[in-house]
């Protein structure tokens, strides 16, 4: 049989054998099964192209493929283009072992790329579920009312709302008008702030919907109280892997985006997440258009999509966007801060957590002498506008995104939203491949990262989420940016956190302890933690003995509790 399968790098173009050119090919691994046998590419970025003979369709001859991950073909005349759905590979026609039949079909040529009919492909799957070809050049985007895109989402679907400020409130409410009408369905989201989630509140007895996140927010803290909330744990940057790889499945993907400019381009607003990679993934995906999202569309459309990606695109009337202020900080949110700006250099590239000392600490370096600051963040958020509008923040002596703010979430007050929609041209907002990857981070020098924990131990395990077993956040992307600080060419990873609390009943309790209790969180060990500052000072961990630790984390420990753990040091670590 004339088919042969090609092997090779990512982002490469190949020679096609049966014509005088050159095609580019999708990146994918794949297991390939010619009639010679199987040949495999274990490396993640293979890539496949089939190039057929013109006989090969004037007569009804099968070959088998065999996917691991989803993928495509790209070619001119006498090549198949198809864009296959996660579903293919799992359950569908691509699975190990199936025939594919190729007919005498004709190709239709769209803006240059060449197309076969639905009976090209025997069996497979559109997001609609039809039969025939997925191709996004050829796909005809539907406007409809929220009610019409809800109505996409069938029982025992998963649907992604996304992560953030940004939120997907029209569709959310058409969904929640049809409990009773679906069963099973599972909704992820994540750090939500907005007041109420609909298919939450109007379905506690979740005879519908069952709601699940990868991090909790101010408003899932509250649902969390009421057990409608389910955490699932992950590490920011794994988490485009996920879906990526087919671990997990979304079925429906409802994507805010802001309005669309002349060429219907949308940028990602509030929120880049890993959207592009989810949606890719997804059988159906929804665009919801929010008229209050800043339209920045990023570096070279790093942070945009086009309606004719989405099978569905809503619009409607949204509430402001959703704001999150600052507490007043305290004496030793000040004492903490005042500590960390000592250690922070001239040119530095930040990346700070969410908490009242990142804050206070942007505050402070506001009004110092520091000079040419960076940031190159999960989220930014009011800290850097403060730094900005003080003529501090200028990413100037940034190796990677030279003269640009990268993000990869915005979440503050309405100033921050305005400022970034009135300076599109000062931000590189990216997805969480681009943002959070610790090669990236450590390729930058002096990254500085900022963050809060709730407990740490003598040998330095930070639990950073949880009160016990009850979940209080996630951690994010702190991993990602620990690490990335820790590689960087003079780098500091901070763990900032009180020495102490006060009990309703009036108890004083340290925040440092001999171990993290039983049931507790230990988000980041003990080899990540750099350095942690408390208002008693700022111990550095790296190189030090487990005695040496003990000492050093009881030295900045309250000094109520300081003796007690100097004890337990001595007997517990040689």
């Amino acid at each position: 049989m004339p088919v042969m399968g090609w092997l090779m790098s990512s982002g490469r173009m190949i020679n096609d054998p049966f014509q005088n050119s050159k095609i580019p090919v999708f990146h994918t691994e794949i297991r390939f099964r010619s009639p010679t046998g199987p040949v495999w590419h274990p490396a993640p970025s293979a890539l496949l192209c089939l190039s057929f003979m013109p006989k090969l369709y004037s007569k009804r001859r099968p070959f088998s493929i065999a996917f691991t991950k989803s993928g495509g073909f790209f070619g001119k005349e006498n090549k198949i283009l198809f864009r296959p759905t996660l579903n293919d590979f799992k359950t569908g026609p691509f699975r190990a072992g199936r025939k594919l039949f190729t007919t005498g079909a004709r190709y239709r040529k769209v803006k240059g790329r060449y197309f076969f009919p639905a009976s090209a492909l025997s069996g497979c799957r559109t997001r609609q579920g039809e039969k025939g070809t997925k191709n996004m050049a050829s796909k005809q985007t539907k406007f409809v009312t929220p009610e019409e895109a809800a109505g996409a989402v069938r029982s025992g679907d998963w649907v992604d709302y996304g992560f953030g400020a940004g939120f997907p409130e029209l569709v959310d409410r058409a969904l929640a008008a049809r409990k009773g009408q679906v069963k099973d369905v599972k909704v992820r989201g994540g750090l939500v702030i907005r007041p109420r989630i609909e298919i939450v509140e109007q379905d506690p007895e979740r005879e519908s919907f069952s709601y699940y996140s990868w991090h909790i927010g101010d408003y899932e803290r509250k649902l969390q109280k009421r057990g409608l909330v389910t955490f699932l744990p992950v590490v920011l940057r794994s988490l485009p892997y996920l879906y990526r790889d087919g671990h997990i499945r979304c079925d429906v993907a409802v994507v805010p985006v802001s309005r669309p400019d002349g060429e219907g381009y949308c940028g990602l607003g509030i929120s880049n997440y890993a959207w592009r990679t989810i949606f890719e993934s997804a059988r159906t995906v929804i665009f919801e258009i929010n008229e209050h999202y800043p339209c920045l569309q990023g570096v070279d459309g790093s942070h945009r999509v086009h309606l004719s990606e989405a099978d569905f695109v809503v619009e409607g009337v949204h509430e402001p966007l959703p704001q999150r202020s600052y507490r007043e900080p305290s004496a030793t949110d000040m004492e903490i801060a005042r500590r960390v700006v000592e250690l922070i250099p001239d040119g530095a590239v930040l990346s700070l957590g969410v908490g009242g000392v990142p804050y206070t600490v942007a505050k402070m370096l506001a009004q110092s002498d520091k000079k040419d600051l960076g940031c190159h963040t999960g989220t930014i958020s009011d800290p850097f506008l403060e730094l900005y509008k003080a003529g501090k923040l200028t990413n100037a002596r940034k190796e990677l995104d030279a003269g640009l703010s990268a993000w990869n979430l915005a979440m503050g007050s309405q100033e921050l939203y305005d400022w970034l929609a009135a300076e599109p041209g000062l931000f590189h907002p990216g997805d969480l491949d681009y943002i959070h990857s610790v090669d990236r981070i450590s390729r930058l020098s002096n990254v500085i990262s900022i963050n809060g924990g709730v407990q740490l131990d003598l040998m330095g395990q930070e639990n950073a989420e949880s009160a016990g077993s009850r979940q209080l956040s996630g951690i994010g992307g702190q991993m990602d940016f620990l690490e990335g600080a820790f590689r960087s060419k003079g780098g500091k990873g901070f763990i900032c956190i009180n020495s102490s609390r006060v009990t309703k009943e009036g108890e004083r309790k340290s925040n440092i302890l001999p171990a993290i209790p039983a049931g507790s969180t230990v988000s980041a060990p003990r080899t990540m933690i750099q350095y942690v500052a408390t208002e008693y000072g700022v111990v550095s961990l790296p190189g030090k003995s487990l005695r040496e630790r003990a000492e050093a984390m009881a030295s900045i420990a309250h000094p109520d509790f300081q003796e007690e753990l100097l004890r337990y040091a001595r007997e517990h670590f040689a």
